[in-house]
């Protein structure tokens, strides 16, 4: 190692007057004219700093390759380190191709940027390593994460203002690894005070629904085990007895499924409801506002909504979290999640339980109409948060229902292998859900026009009821979110 050497060059593409420097400190000067410093060839093994001033003071670049021309650190060096390499590292530079002043970024969460806020145009990735960087800091907004070197940011060009590198993992988690990354990073979920229709277990829903048949034919859900297999055909389905609604949130807990790819460890969070309550609606007609409801549109027999937890396996630390919402839903960057003692928080929607970051009316499918240039109507659905009492302690109240690198180490329940209906299909005349609208509306200024734009707004799944499958049958299940 001692006998790898750097040239220098006092122009651009390894022209001009050349040095040849050996591993050392060259505190003021390294054999080219002052400030005169343009290019390098630097052998593998070796590690160049430049610094601005004299005694290594001011900016920085730092290169571990060839370097065919500085960019912004031109003709600016006075000073330079030589030094082997003895661990790889991420380095963020002021411009592309891996040119301009630079930084070294450490294992962990950075806060701040060593290039600069809004600066980085590349990075130098070492195999082996993550780079997340987030637009807003501190790890907020936009992210774009990167394994391997990037010579342009593209769209992310000088907008990084925090980053986070992690060592990629080479191995899935333990069973016991998997405990305890739930324990730490698992959410709270906070249910809306005023939500008659709350969570229960799969086995309480049972012991108050019954198996029916297409052929007619029905039994009690829990007299024995629900048909296994199958698919989505209408050859059964499930029907929770009226009184079973409510659900009993004393024996509520999250059916986890973990998922160990591209090096993330994905922990879905699946909360079961018995019952999925009628929606309401903000509409506004010329400049009269009013809160309606949708009865019975949106309501349906059984309801299964979850929250995805994106843990670095390598350090145990939450990444990111996606929030299901509806036929949706929203990734939030590490920054932008709520924590309490540590935990994420998340709000569930009072009737549809939608998973949101904030308490609030949360609106959804949102639309506007105009005559000429005025807006004469506005319409959203309402998705109620609130952080009242009720609450769902995930890093406590879980149970493993899937972790397909654990090889048979976890044992599942029956049911989670019904390939049906959760709850029954019912449909509606769409006569009476359009008079249900009007009735709402009252008095509203424009109420005929008003109710045709709210039923064209209203998503078509919400204008019957019709019980969802179980997680496992859902695309993220196994898939992307």
């Amino acid at each position: 190692m001692s006998d790898l050497q750097v040239t220098i060059y006092s122009d651009a593409q390894y022209q001009g007057t050349s040095k040849t420097l050996g591993v050392g400190k060259y505190p003021t000067g390294f054999g080219l004219k002052n400030d005169s410093l343009s290019s390098l060839k630097i052998p593998s093994g070796l590690k160049v700093i430049l610094c601005e001033h004299d005694n290594f003071q001011g900016r920085r670049c730092i290169l571990v390759r060839d370097t065919p021309h500085l960019g912004g650190a031109n003709d600016e060096a006075t000073s330079m380190i030589i030094e082997a390499v003895t661990s790889p590292s991420v380095i963020v530079y002021s411009d592309a191709e891996f040119q301009g002043w630079s930084a070294e970024v450490p294992l962990g969460a950075q806060s701040a940027v060593g290039a600069g806020n809004d600066l980085i145009s590349s990075v130098i990735v070492p195999s082996g390593y993550r780079v997340t960087l987030y637009q807003d800091g501190p790890f907020k907004g936009k992210t774009l994460e990167l394994t391997g070197d990037a010579a342009h940011l593209n769209d992310f060009n000088d907008r990084t203002s925090s980053i986070i590198v992690d060592r990629l993992a080479t191995r899935a988690p333990t069973l016991d690894e998997l405990k305890q990354i739930i324990k730490k990073v698992a959410p709270r979920i906070y249910f809306h005070p005023d939500d008659e229709f709350g969570p229960s277990t799969v086995e309480w829903f049972l012991k108050r629904a019954t198996l029916n048949q297409r052929d007619g034919s029905s039994r009690s859900a829990d007299s024995a085990p629900l048909p296994a297999g199958g698919s989505d055909d209408g050859a059964y389905w499930l029907e929770g007895s009226r009184s079973a609604r409510g659900g009993d949130l004393s024996t509520a807990v999250a059916y986890v499924n973990a998922k160990y790819k591209n090096s993330w460890l994905d922990l879905q969070f699946w909360i079961f409801y018995p019952y999925n309550g009628a929606g309401s609606a903000k509409v506004t007609v010329v400049d009269v506002s009013k809160t309606i409801k949708l009865d019975p549109m949106g309501q349906h027999g059984g309801d299964w909504e979850h929250v995805t937890c994106r843990v670095d396996p390598v350090s145990q630390e939450l990444r990111a979290m996606y929030l299901a919402q509806h036929n949706g839903g929203q990734w939030l960057a590490l920054g932008d999640i709520l924590r309490e003692n540590g935990h994420p928080m998340v709000f569930s929607s009072r009737h549809g339980h939608a998973s949101y970051r904030d308490e609030g009316s949360n609106l959804s499918n949102g639309t506007t109409k105009r005559w000429s240039s005025v807006t004469w109507f506005e319409f959203g659905l309402i998705n109620s948060t609130d952080k009242g009492s009720r609450i769902l302690d995930c890093s406590s109240r879980y149970q493993l229902l899937n972790a397909d690198f654990l090889s048979g180490q976890i044992s599942v329940p029956d049911w989670s292998k019904y390939c049906r209906r959760w709850g029954p299909h019912i449909t509606y005349k769409t006569s009476d859900l359009k008079d249900s609208i009007k009735s709402s509306l009252g008095n509203i200024p424009y109420s005929g026009e008003a109710a045709d734009a709210i039923w064209d707004a209203i998503p078509d799944e919400a204008k019957e009821e019709n019980g969802p499958t179980g997680p496992w049958m859902k695309g993220a299940w196994s898939g992307n979110e």
